[in-house]
């Protein structure tokens, strides 16, 4: 697989995840990377096309998250860069 085919996605955009973000962009791998959460974009070495805002991680009546399960699709590698109490509302999804 060509780097330039890998898609990386980070779910949690605080200190971890914005951190593993810029770690990734700096080794200029050429890999594309994208960062989701449900706050607003605060940190400023997050490029706007990469970050993906979601509404909610819990999940919804009908038991599904349709933007999560969008922002997933398609990318080679998710990391989770969540809060614990996070990945248990994300995670009961499944």
């Amino acid at each position: 697989m060509k780097t330039e085919n890998i898609h990386i996605g980070i779910v949690g955009a605080g200190n971890i995840g914005s951190t593993i973000y810029q770690l990734l962009n700096s080794t200029g791998c050429g890999y594309k990377i994208s960062i989701a959460d449900q706050i607003e974009k605060h940190n400023i070495f997050i490029n706007d096309d990469d970050y993906y805002k979601l509404d909610i991680t819990k999940p919804t009546y009908d038991g599904h998250c349709t933007q999560f399960n969008q922002f997933v699709n398609g990318k080679t590698l998710i990391v989770n860069a969540l809060p614990f109490h996070q990945n248990i509302n994300l995670y009961s999804l499944f």
